[in-house]
């Protein structure tokens, strides 16, 4: 891709804009409810690597879990992590790595072990 006679700050505001375009999303059945999965941001992103690996898909589910259609209403909150510790894993674990990986681009399986 060439930028032409583009100055940089042309390109800067163009790409640091780009925080207000749309994100892409995934709804997936979470327990017999919809939920909607975002595209993470950097910061969100940066977020979830910081965290302790154990927690990785708590974090994942707090910071990335929408109500469908919302403009920015979380299903959990920090508060829900004990809880969502407790849940039982099956098929919907893996609509929701699916889910991650789509959105970001990110092997969630293979981050968890880096």
């Amino acid at each position: 891709m060439n930028n032409g006679d583009v100055s940089r700050d042309t390109v800067r505001a163009a790409i640091l804009n780009a925080k207000n375009s749309h994100r892409k999303s995934i709804d997936i059945d979470f327990f017999g409810q919809s939920i909607e999965s975002r595209q993470p941001t950097l910061g969100q992103l940066t977020k979830m690597t910081e965290d302790d690996k154990t927690t990785t898909i708590i974090t994942l589910l707090l910071e990335y879990c929408y109500i469908p259609g919302s403009k920015n209403d979380k299903v959990f909150e920090p508060s829900d992590k004990d809880e969502l510790m407790q849940l039982p894993t099956g098929e919907w674990l893996g609509h929701f790595n699916k889910a991650i990986e789509d959105l970001t681009g990110v092997n969630v399986e293979v981050a968890e072990k880096n």
